[in-house]
């Protein structure tokens, strides 16, 4: 006979075992249907705001949004020319480089739409970021200070980054692959992380990849992934290295799908 010192946590043991196991089943599911095509809405700036470089719309995308179409093809855009939370409130994907064209920056981001941009983090939106060399501030540090991170400098030309543990990361060791290295063209180098974010791989200037986890920010936030660079997921016609980044890009976006079906029943159990 148990001693009913030893039953209650007993019984508190098995209930929790249950619900362990309940949790399982719930993420093996999600899991099956993160790796079919789903719906994702895919937000950010417009043509107004951020011309070729729109990733909803812009010239210099045309060969990811292609990629995109194959492996999502439910896929939608949503493109704005101001960060304000009605307008990012269904966007399940927030892209935002800090290119307005090869050359030009975007205009940086206001102090309120910095805010909106963290909010939507600490709300489970999962956000990429794209600055670029140092040619490209402010408005690289627009994308960068809501998360308290930091760029600067310019490699000139093209060079190869290497991933030191790709399994590290599953942006890096994903389902469409695994990547141990990937191209950079004229990139800077993120110099501070800050508070949130994990690097996994460099470039001679400082952080090339840096991921912040979900829940890192906040209990129910999403994550983000900083790449110093833009021209890597460009259109060749652009001088961009799609091409050669399809797999990185494409782990990247199943990345945020997953963290996006796995995070609400992370926090509901």
């Amino acid at each position: 006979m148990i001693p009913t010192a030893i039953k209650r946590p007993l019984g508190q043991l098995i209930l929790f075992g249950l619900l362990v196991l309940a949790m399982i089943s719930h993420l093996e599911n999600a899991a099956g249907s993160a790796a079919t095509p789903a719906n994702l809405k895919i937000g950010g700036f417009d043509t107004t705001r951020a011309s070729i470089s729109s990733f909803p719309a812009g010239a210099a995308f045309d060969e990811v949004r292609a990629a995109l179409a194959t492996h999502y093809p439910q896929v939608t855009y949503t493109a704005v020319t101001t960060l304000t939370q009605p307008a990012l409130a269904d966007v399940d994907i927030l892209i935002l480089p800090s290119t307005y064209d090869v050359f030009v920056p975007i205009s940086p981001l206001t102090t309120d739409e910095q805010n909106v941009l963290f909010n939507y983090v600490t709300s489970g939106g999962c956000a990429i970021l794209m600055p670029e060399n140092h040619d490209f501030n402010p408005a690289n540090e627009s994308l960068l200070d809501p998360f308290g991170m930091d760029i600067t400098g310019l490699i000139w030309g093209w060079l190869t980054v290497s991933v030191p543990n790709p399994n590290a990361s599953a942006v890096t060791n994903g389902p469409h692959g695994t990547v141990s290295s990937f191209a950079q063209g004229w990139p800077g180098g993120l110099t501070n992380l800050g508070p949130y974010a994990t690097g996994y791989a460099a470039n001679s200037l400082g952080t090339a990849l840096a991921v912040i986890e979900p829940g890192a920010v906040g209990p129910e936030s999403g994550p983000v992934i900083v790449y110093s660079d833009t021209t890597f997921f460009a259109d060749a016609d652009v001088g961009g290295g799609f091409s050669g980044n399809t797999t990185l890009f494409l782990n990247t976006v199943a990345f945020c799908q997953r963290q996006l079906i796995y995070l609400p029943l992370l926090i509901k159990y």
